[in-house]
């Protein structure tokens, strides 16, 4: 091998490894590390997105379609029709559950006069169950412009024309102040409507407001009843009222029952009541 040849060989086996060095330089720099971390980058944010947006599509597909309103129940209503209760509570649209705000649905119900909002339950993932009270109307109350329909505690329910034939008592001796459709009564002595207040709730619990055609509270402390036969009940005042109402409604059964003439009752002490014939 001559001299030249093992020159050129030597040479040739340096530019290898230049080129060997120089390329694996190459991979290495900053500017190819830069490179790779911004396509992994970019990678990462299309991943992210597209599990974003899966996401905000399930969330959509379970308020349309899982999470919808299908059933809603309505209990305690009586003469108020279920499907105004549902329309008063804005569930009368379609509506996912976790939109239900208790808050609307009680101002809603409580909107209307005879509605008392009780509570609102959730019957598994689709249903819902109202509990309502109803009000009662009591007495009718004649006034100058008409007849107003009261509940228990003198809430006015309705206004009518004169029209006396809906089988309630009539409330005399009231003299008031005020009235109007969804308030309650005003009246010039406050005590009357205390009067007339204990006397209603108590015979709401007895269920005893058909035996009676008339209540009079013209005195607080004197109030009487009378029934639809004609005997006259003298109350008294507002004192254990559930102990007289049950007295006298057990002796109204039994002078009825012995076939005595339409008299008085005596119950203004509490567990008594006493009888007297109309001639005495």
């Amino acid at each position: 091998m001559t001299k030249w040849n093992v020159c050129w060989r030597r040479l040739a086996h340096r530019s290898k490894e230049f080129r060997i060095f120089g390329r694996n330089t190459y991979m290495q720099t900053p500017e190819g590390n830069m490179k790779k971390t911004k396509a992994a980058g970019r990678t990462a944010a299309k991943t992210a997105l597209l599990a974003l947006i899966c996401v905000l599509c399930a969330l959509v597909l379970l308020h349309v379609t899982i999470l919808r309103i299908t059933t809603v129940t309505v209990v305690g209503n009586v003469h108020v029709s279920r499907s105004e209760i549902i329309s008063l509570a804005g569930l009368n649209r379609p509506l996912s559950i976790l939109n239900v705000r208790e808050k609307d649905v009680r101002e809603g119900i409580d909107s209307h006069v005879r509605l008392n909002f009780d509570r609102l339950e959730y019957e598994g993932i689709n249903g819902l169950v109202i509990y309502v009270t109803e009000r009662v109307p009591c007495v009718n109350l004649i006034a100058h412009d008409g007849v107003y329909l009261l509940d228990a505690e003198g809430l006015v329910l309705e206004k009518t024309e004169g029209d006396l034939a809906n089988g309630l008592m009539s409330l005399t001796g009231m003299n008031a102040k005020y009235l109007a459709v969804g308030q309650k009564l005003i009246p010039v002595d406050v005590k009357q409507l205390s009067a007339y207040t204990c006397v209603m709730q108590e015979m709401l619990l007895q269920n005893c407001l058909q035996d009676f055609s008339e209540i009079n509270v013209a005195h607080a402390d004197g109030m009487y009843l009378v029934t639809p036969d004609g005997y006259v009940i003298d109350l008294g005042d507002m004192q254990d009222m559930r102990a007289k109402l049950f007295t006298l409604r057990g002796v109204l059964r039994e002078v009825r029952s012995l076939g005595y003439q339409v008299g008085t009752l005596d119950a203004t002490v509490p567990g008594t009541c006493i009888y007297t014939p109309p001639d005495v």
